[in-house]
């Protein structure tokens, strides 16, 4: 398989977030499972509520989960 720009371009996620604040209404919730804790983020109207680190043990990285709520419309 080759490996074009597309492939690690950091874009595509941005555009689905950008989608999925769109969708959410004020007041909803989105969690978030990564290696860190970028998130939805103030940009698209949101604010961080919680943070939960997730230890797998021994060689394992570690997951960080995150809460945030929509608290305002954004208009992209």
């Amino acid at each position: 398989m080759t490996v074009n720009k597309s492939d690690t371009d950091l874009t595509e996620p941005a555009k689905v977030k950008d989608e999925m604040a769109k969708l959410i209404q004020p007041g909803g919730k989105v969690i978030t499972f990564a290696y860190n804790t970028s998130g939805m983020g103030k940009s698209r109207g949101f604010e961080l509520t919680r943070i939960l680190l997730v230890c797998h043990g021994a060689e394992h990285n570690d997951t960080i989960c995150t809460v945030e709520r929509k608290i305002n419309e954004v208009l992209f």
